[in-house]
């Protein structure tokens, strides 16, 4: 059984690390809010209240969510002090919470370097054998543009082989890992960002399993405070590129030695204006897109303009002939099955009015528009939806890292 594969809906959550003694179900509304749908956990920790957990298992049970277990007795760490001691605690986790609706995994670790890796695989697949009916979270380290430094962590410098690797030694559900550079100044490490999408995106497709990535929503190190503009993008981007689930780090501020500042709940426990910005395009993105987007599986994704990550330049089909912005923004296109193309303007700054032109085939197509609902734009134009040319041609304005979903139909098919 794929718990993360199973998903009905487009999973989004976010890295909790509050201890679960500071958490009660009241604050399931809050992330309710934030428009999350797979959470993790609040930390359970010996001596924790095991009541108030399940209290807050409910609660997301009522709410339609799915729970990622952070449970002390799941982590990988207890396998240093023997596989019975690892055996042993992970089956108490179990049978206090493994059985609940909400739950779908209990979580590994995060981030297994060289000399942990060996011990981060051994426990996936002990959490496998022991709970077949649930599937083990672990975040994997993403590629760096530092080479020495990633050898020096990892052993790997070939970031599929990396990958390969982990789905060798586990054949896991998924794959998760986290990257921030999106969020240095000035585009600067867009090509690590990007690359590391491409990388999980072609191993995962290889082996038939859904991953995840999370994104920022802290500001933190040099990575900027990320705006309404970031997010959205961040969002799109990541989809585009075939991610099937979105993590963001982190919502609940945990200290204030660092410059870690603005997380979405401060450390005077108040929603800041991070809060509304990632709320409203979490759910926007919601309400437009899921019934469609996980549903669809990724063929293919270009860059126009500017080429990141080394992602493959636009180059025209029978049915798509063109894809451009007025201003030449850069854009992403991706080809879904089902004959569907989504175009993101790719620019976290500027807006711009996209054009895409179809071959001669095409007889018709649908936006999905408010609520999925998909809307014919051509041929009986719609608002906003115009043929400029010989060609057909639909015309959409794009705000910094909007996108567009269309479903395609050409001659002769339904």
């Amino acid at each position: 059984m794929n718990r993360f594969k199973d998903l009905n809906f487009f999973p989004m959550g976010f890295w909790n690390y509050v201890p679960s003694n500071v958490v009660s179900p009241k604050d399931v509304y809050d992330w309710k809010q934030l428009g999350m749908s797979v959470i993790m956990s609040p930390e359970y920790r010996e001596g924790d209240s095991k009541e108030n957990i399940l209290a807050i298992l409910d609660e997301c049970d009522k709410n339609n969510m799915k729970v990622i277990m952070c449970d002390y007795r799941s982590y990988w760490q207890n396998l240093m002090q023997g596989e019975d001691y690892y055996r042993k605690l992970f089956s108490e986790a179990v049978g206090d919470f493994g059985s609940h609706p909400a739950v779908i995994s209990f979580i590994v670790g995060d981030e297994p370097s060289l000399d942990t890796f060996d011990l981060f695989c051994e426990a996936y697949n002990i959490q496998k054998e022991l709970c077949p009916s649930l599937s083990p979270f672990i975040n994997l380290l993403g590629w760096s543009h530092d080479q020495k430094a990633l050898y020096d962590l990892t052993g790997y410098t070939d970031w599929e082989a990396y990958l390969e690797n982990f789905y060798n030694k586990t054949s896991c559900d998924m794959l998760c890992y986290d990257i921030y550079y999106q969020m240095n100044p000035n585009k600067e490490y867009w090509d690590t960002y990007f690359a590391n999408l491409n990388y999980y995106n072609k191993v995962a497709k290889a082996h038939n399993i859904p991953w995840w990535t999370t994104l920022l929503s802290v500001g933190h190190f040099r990575y900027q405070c990320p705006t309404i503009d970031d997010f959205r993008w961040q969002i799109n981007s990541a989809v585009a590129h075939g991610a099937k689930g979105l993590l963001w780090f982190y919502i609940y501020q945990r200290w204030i030695d660092t410059n870690y500042r603005y997380a979405p709940i401060n450390e005077f426990e108040e929603k800041t204006l991070t809060y509304e910005q990632l709320s409203y395009e979490i759910r926007r993105f919601r309400r437009q897109f899921e019934g469609v987007i996980e549903k669809l599986d990724m063929k293919k994704v270009f860059h126009v303009g500017k080429s990141y990550g080394n992602t493959p330049l636009f180059t025209a089909t029978d049915f798509v002939i063109n894809v451009y912005g007025e201003n030449k923004t850069d854009a992403i296109v991706t080809f879904y099955d089902k004959g569907y193309v989504g175009v993101v303007n790719n620019d976290n700054r500027k807006s711009d009015k996209f054009f895409i032109e179809f071959g001669d085939n095409v007889k018709k197509v649908l936006r999905v528009g408010d609520f999925a609902k998909e809307i014919e734009v051509y041929p009986n134009k719609k608002p906003y939806y115009d043929i400029i040319s010989n060609r057909p041609t639909l015309s959409m304005w794009l705000s910094p890292g909007g996108m567009e979903i269309y479903k395609i139909i050409r001659e002769g098919e339904k």
